[in-house]
This record gives structure tokens, C-alpha cells and sequence, in this order.
């Protein structure tokens, strides 16, 4: 979760600032202005589609699981496929 490739880093920032994250997309209070692609986790997108606020688009979009605070916009013109929350 957030991987970027930096100079220097802080690594117990960068621990710290993953296990936020990782608690917001468990937990569903994910940030407004984020666009949250979980990558290679199915267990941790069924927990966030699960726990997501009703705004929330999540479902993939090219290939990527996507949970999108507030995004209730196109899902069948732009290629979105939403996620089955019963799954």
C-alpha cells in the first residue's frame, strides 16, 4: 500500500503512514479526495467493499480494484465494473 520510489526515506514513517492507510481501507473512513487502488489482495478488497460508506464506488476498472470515496459516476460507459458486495 502507497509504494513510491524515493531518495530517502524514513522508514518508520513510511511503516507508520502504510498501517494508516491500511487501517482506512479496513475500516471504510477512507479519505475524500484518495482514489484507493488495492493491488493483489483479494481478502483486503472484500474487508473494504464490506466496510466501504455507501458513496463509495469500489469495484475494477482496467484490470484494478478500486474503491472511489464519493464517485457515483459512470460504471457501464467508462468500463467499470462495480464489486458484488455479497461475495
Amino acid at each position: 500500500i502507497n509504494v513510491a520510489y524515493l531518495a530517502r526515506h524514513d522508514d518508520a514513517k513510511m511503516a507508520a503512514e502504510q498501517n494508516e492507510t491500511l487501517s482506512s481501507v479496513e475500516n471504510g473512513t477512507l479519505a475524500p479526495d484518495t482514489l484507493y487502488v488495492v493491488w493483489g489482495d483479494g481478502k483486503l478488497f472484500e474487508t473494504a467493499v464490506a466496510n466501504k460508506p455507501a458513496d463509495t464506488f469500489a469495484g475494477q476498472v482496467d484490470g484494478f480494484s478500486v474503491l472511489a470515496p464519493g464517485w457515483s459516476g459512470c460504471t457501464d460507459s467508462c468500463g467499470a465494473i462495480a464489486a458484488d458486495p455479497t461475495r
